[in-house]
């Protein structure tokens, strides 16, 4: 799940489609210390 800096906030960069990149964060934060995206762009 790659993030791109555009205008002061982090946008998603999706290289298939949107549900694949939603499936892969949701994978992420399941397996990390994060519990949510919001935890995860704050590292």
């Amino acid at each position: 799940a790659d993030y791109e800096k555009t205008h002061q906030k982090w946008e998603p960069v999706t290289r298939s489609s949107l549900s694949d990149w939603t499936r892969t964060l949701e994978t992420i934060i399941q397996w990390s210390p994060y519990t949510s995206e919001s935890d995860l762009l704050q590292q």
